[in-house]
């Protein structure tokens, strides 16, 4: 039972009555705090940091650099820990090989190279599937004839019967009749009588019913005199189309589709359309073949009647069928006539426009040329004496290359830029107000980038360095240099490995050879993995069976191999340092329980990397590149917040 309890407090009650006079409310306390708690994190979380307010501020960068503190972290544990120690603590399960994915992918040799990647018409089969319509019919089109020839001997019958009314013997005898044809003429002659009575002719009646149409009776002795057209169907033609080139009215087209059945009207490519024109240009008549031995026409008298739809053979409504080939071409129709005179006006008042409006291109093309050469000139002699320091800002209905075009970078200068921010700035997506810095190395554009700094409001600042030992752009703390060394591990810690290296593998469950061309290491899902030497992506996504996974490409011929990931934190084509973090460890693909395939391959061949010989790499040489690294970012950093080398 639920009690309610009135009340001018809310302390432990979740619904309290209250009287409206009270002006007590009825939400408690904790909820109160609560909604206020919502919309204070809400508006800390939407303020504008790095416009407004301080980047630093913000909890969710705090949260990122953390983050980021903890990966150098990892990185720095993983490049000290000295490989011998590891090896000599390496668990090999005892049940290596029970837990293993039999189902590893055999990854293509083509992946261990260090090259890069290269970069409503005529539908003639409705038409061959109504000659095999037509063509089963035939049958149904000789019975039709002579259920007409019938009809006529019964026509015949009922006007005999008509000559004999009034002599009731004669009406007796037939009535008792016992011969059934006799019984049907009888029953006839009383149709007859009636519809005599009501002034109906019989004969007309019957013949309408039949053509299942309304309309009187054709009379051909009373159809206008007129003259046979014919029109080819071209490809792409319609019905529609054809009956606008020729003027003929869209009411005629209309009435002969209301007449016509469902696959009358299709066209094919090179079929003859003819069209029985009268004096007054009212079309009569219209044939349209149908396959080889039949057509379609539909026919009327004047231009107020229905068309009736009449199927019969081919060159029927003719008496000699070689007269076709004199039949007039439907353009010399006089609607034909007007209409094309009209379109070849109107073409030549297009022709005169777009004459006109080429003039007006060429010498706006022109115009433009010239000013294009003029500012290029005044660019070049401007550009000659661009000072080492390039201050840029995105304007609006600017992308990140126009402005920086506009102040006075090169093609090449850009390019360079957006392929060392690569996985950092997404170009895309910068915005009005957000700045660049570059620093180059002298005067003009010849050269060299040293420095770049990139402020957006999605990113913060990202800025790079150039260091001068392999040209390559590195953040201010983040070079990791290997002088050549190769780790044996692609993770930290203690290494427990389930599966070893076995190209003579014998498959538990196909009972055949099946090689593990690589080392499968025991490890929870979300594990770091570490690029055991500097290299380059060649793939980085996913695989059938692999699932995710990561390839790198190392110098001297050494490519590594990371399968089963659950993210990988590189893209194809970006260079690492050895002890970067580049994917994280899963249980992706064919696997059956989280852990890390891990292959080593040199030259395309896989080998052991358990007991593979791996360069070892001079420390002390690593650790002065890394010095020298460090002094280069302390006077870069100086110049390339320096106004002054930024004035010409």
């Amino acid at each position: 039972m639920l009690k309610i309890k009135t009340s001018s407090k809310t302390v432990n009650e979740d619904y309290v009555a209250v009287e409206a006079a009270t002006g007590v409310s009825a939400i408690s306390n904790r909820h109160i705090i609560g909604i206020i708690a919502v919309c204070v994190l809400s508006i800390i979380l939407a303020l504008p940091y790095g416009k407004l307010l301080p980047a630093s501020q913000s909890p969710l960068l705090s949260i990122v650099s953390q983050k980021e503190k903890m990966d150098l972290n990892r990185q720095e544990n993983y490049l000290t820990s000295n490989d011998q120690d590891v090896e000599n603590e390496v668990e090999i399960a005892q049940t290596a090989g029970s837990e293993e994915n039999y189902d590893d992918m055999e990854v293509p040799s083509s992946m261990f190279t260090s090259n890069e990647d290269s970069k409503a018409e005529i539908d003639s089969t409705n038409f061959k599937s109504n000659q095999g319509f037509f063509a089963s019919k035939k049958s149904t089109l000789n019975q039709d004839n002579a259920s007409s020839e019938v009809l006529r001997q019964r026509f015949e019958g009922i006007n005999d019967s008509i000559n004999i009314i009034g002599n009731n013997k004669t009406n007796n005898a037939i009535a008792k009749n016992d011969d059934p044809q006799a019984q049907k003429l009888g029953a006839i002659d009383k149709i007859k009588n009636l519809m005599a009575e009501k002034g109906i002719n019989p004969e007309d009646s019957l013949i309408a019913n039949i053509l299942g149409t309304s309309s009187k009776p054709l009379n051909v002795n009373k159809r206008p005199k007129g003259q046979w057209y014919q029109q080819t169907v071209h490809k792409g033609d319609t019905l529609s189309q054809i009956f606008n080139y020729l003027n003929l009215p869209f009411t005629t087209l209309k009435k002969i589709e209301n007449a016509s059945a469902k696959k009358d009207l299709r066209l094919a490519q090179g079929q003859i359309i003819q069209f029985y024109i009268d004096k007054n240009n009212i079309v009569l008549e219209m044939v349209k073949p149908l396959d080889k031995d039949n057509q379609v026409r539909f026919t009327r008298n004047s231009a107020d009647d229905k068309f009736t739809s009449v199927y019969e053979k081919t060159n029927a409504h003719i008496e000699n069928p070689k007269s076709v080939a004199k039949f007039a071409d439907a353009t010399s129709m006089p609607l034909a006539k007007e209409k094309a005179l009209e379109r070849q006006k109107q073409e030549e008042l297009l022709a005169k426009e777009k004459a006109l409006m080429q003039a007006r291109m060429e010498q706006e093309a022109k115009l433009a040329h010239e000013q294009e050469l003029a500012l290029e000139k005044q660019l070049a002699q401007s550009l000659k004496t661009r000072p080492r320091l390039v201050l840029g800002m995105i304007k609006s209905k600017e992308s990140f290359d126009k402005a920086a075009k506009r102040a006075g970078l090169t093609k090449t200068e850009i390019a360079t830029i957006k392929n060392s921010f690569s996985g950092k700035i997404n170009f895309k997506r910068l915005t009005v107000g957000d700045s660049f810095r570059i620093l180059t190395d002298g005067i003009g554009t010849r050269a060299n980038i040293t420095a770049m700094e990139i402020v957006s409001a999605r990113n913060g600042r990202v800025t790079l360095y150039r260091n001068p030992s392999n040209r390559m752009f590195y953040e201010e703390g983040k070079y990791r240099p290997s002088a050549g060394a190769f780790k044996r591990f692609p993770i930290a810690g203690r290494i427990k490995v389930n599966s070893p290296f076995n190209p003579r593998r014998m498959h538990p469950i196909r009972h055949k050879i099946v090689p593990h061309w690589g080392v499968d290491f025991k490890v929870s899902v979300g594990t770091p993995v570490y690029a055991p030497s500097d290299g380059k992506v060649k793939f980085a996504g996913y695989m059938r069976g692999g699932g995710y996974v990561v390839i790198l490409n190392h110098k001297g011929g050494y490519s590594t191999v990371y399968m089963h990931l659950s993210k990988f934190d590189v893209k194809k084509g970006q260079s690492v340092s050895m002890g970067q973090v580049i994917a994280k460890s899963g249980n992706t693909g064919y696997s059956t329980g989280a852990h890390l395939h891990y292959e080593l391959h040199v030259n395309g061949r896989a080998i052991d990397p358990l007991k593979a010989d791996l360069p070892s790499g001079n420390t002390a040489t690593a650790n002065s590149l890394r010095k020298q690294f460090d002094s280069t970012v302390a006077v870069l950093k100086s110049d390339l917040y320096k106004s002054s080398l930024a004035a010409r």
